[in-house]
């Protein structure tokens, strides 16, 4: 073979493997990024989730609210999920459909194709979106961003879902329950050694976290709320004392109740005045319902410099899948 044959030969191979990469969601593999900043607790970086993915922009639990995270380089979006009748996981945070759905009744009493035939509300008006099933919003984020799943806890079901679209990795899973709950729970699921694990607490001190060092997945991250600036949660040195201990610790602005006043609704006002003093506190993780403002806020003080937007994504794997 000639050496210019043999050139576009090779010209050709990598082209083709680059665009089965971006057909399999491989390309870049973004969260990579995200997964080594949540295991380095001692980083000045702040890790940025989207509660209900971007419900300002699209229904929330969307498949829609997931892409806009995942363009505007959200690191982590919080999803409500639950169960169907016939035991498939959907994206739902209400035990019913009747706020967020042209339907009604309970998701725990319908079948998924009944939920299926539902069309989700954005802002009171209904829309082309379907409530998605979990494998679905996992085969969009895969190598992309990682899901933080609220409402269903830790199961051998779960697990076994979710292993089955190869994103275990990128996945953390919380609860609010008791060390001992939890790690019964924990002790059923096959496998569940390595996955992310975030302990939700309301009340305590260093006493109370340290007891959640002994679940049997030690936790990666802890999830702190607090209603006034009196709390534990909200000292300095804690703080520090618990990322020294290797975990991330993670602050809600979505209301007052849940950070001591220091919410969305005042930081999209006054960012340093908010978010900031959670910030100086020592918190890396917020979760928040204006995802975009605060990730503005952060590149604008260097806390948010590994940029993800993928506004690309959409484009690339539309055209990996016309060139196949």
């Amino acid at each position: 073979m000639k050496r210019k044959d043999l050139k576009q030969t090779l010209s050709l191979i990598v082209a083709g493997v680059m665009v089965t990469c971006v057909a399999n969601g491989a390309t870049g593999n973004h969260v990579d990024k995200i997964i080594a900043e949540l295991k380095n607790s001692r980083s000045d970086q702040i890790l940025v989730v989207a509660h209900r993915g971007d419900w300002r922009n699209h229904p929330e639990n969307s498949i829609k609210a997931l892409e806009g995270c995942i363009e505007m380089g959200v690191d982590i979006v919080e999803f409500d999920v639950r169960r169907t009748r016939d035991g498939i996981f959907v994206l739902m945070h209400d035990s019913t459909v009747d706020r967020t759905s042209n339907g009604s009744g309970n998701i725990a009493d319908m079948t998924f194709k009944e939920v299926r035939k539902l069309r989700l509300k954005h802002k009171g008006k209904v829309t082309d979106q379907h409530v998605p099933s979990l494998e679905e919003i996992l085969d969009v984020a895969k190598g992309e961003i990682m899901i933080n799943i609220d409402k269903a806890g830790v199961s051998k079901e779960l697990i076994n879902e979710i292993r089955k679209t190869g994103t275990l990795k990128q996945i953390i899973f919380k609860s609010g329950k008791s060390v001992d709950s939890i790690n019964a729970s924990l002790a059923k699921c096959k496998g569940a050694k390595g996955i992310f694990f975030m302990p939700v607490l309301h009340k305590g001190g260093m006493d109370e976290i340290t007891e959640y060092l002994e679940v049997s997945i030690r936790p990666q991250a802890v999830e702190l709320c607090f209603d006034n600036d009196q709390s534990p949660f909200f000292d300095e040195e804690l703080i520090r004392k618990l990322r020294a201990k290797g975990l991330r610790p993670w602050v809600n602005t979505l209301w007052p109740s849940l950070c001591a006043g220091y919410n969305d609704s005042k930081a999209v006002r006054n960012p340093d005045e908010t978010w900031g003093v959670l910030i100086e506190k020592g918190y890396t993780m917020i979760q928040t319902d204006n995802p975009e403002e605060l990730l503005q806020y952060l590149r604008s003080k260097g806390l948010h410099k590994f940029d993800g937007r993928r506004p690309e994504k959409k484009v690339a794997i539309s055209k990996a899948k016309k060139a196949a």
